[in-house]
């Protein structure tokens, strides 16, 4: 079963039923899924200087906003979702990237930096401001990922959200 699996299948449901306060099994799937995956797991296995693998660059995505005039103003959620696309732009894995925009559009959640407020001329500033953060100290080193790689993946990530966006109004 993919990881991303019971998000995609269920997160839109699992959303209405926690808006109308009603316990589903959708719900029930997604909780399980962000607090098991991403809340233990992910927590269990940080213990930074030996082993970080809490975050990536979605969460220098995330840290990155909040220096510039309107990312700030997001939820971390928020923020991370868009970030993913990033990682997975970053990592080539376009069809992984094109099924996790498509659901993020279906739930409200951001596919372009114009969708959090944030411009590209700050994509520099965010780039400076992951580099100060323990994500990117502990980032895979052999992957290429450097400070220009990383704001070139939020530039294709952008166009890319700009245009699946664009597509779906036309």
């Amino acid at each position: 079963m993919n990881h991303t699996a019971p998000l995609i299948d269920y997160g839109k449901k699992a959303l209405e039923d926690l808006r109308e306060k009603r316990v589903s099994y959708e719900l029930e799937q997604v909780t399980l899924d962000i607090i098991i995956s991403t809340g233990l797991v992910s927590n269990m296995v940080s213990s930074a200087p030996d082993y970080y693998y809490n975050s990536s660059l979605a969460h220098c995505v995330y840290y990155g906003s909040t220096v510039t005039k309107g990312g700030h103003r997001h939820l971390h959620g928020e923020v991370v979702a868009l970030g993913v696309l990033c990682l997975l732009t970053f990592a080539t894995e376009f069809e992984e990237r094109d099924k996790i925009a498509k659901f993020n559009l279906s739930m409200g959640l951001p596919v372009c930096f114009d969708d959090i407020e944030v411009s590209e001329h700050e994509f520099d500033a965010m780039a400076d401001k992951a580099l100060t953060t323990t994500e990117w100290e502990f980032r895979p080193k052999k992957s290429g990922v450097t400070k220009e790689s990383f704001i070139q993946c939020m530039k294709e990530t952008n166009f890319y959200g700009r245009e699946l966006k664009e597509s779906l109004i036309s």
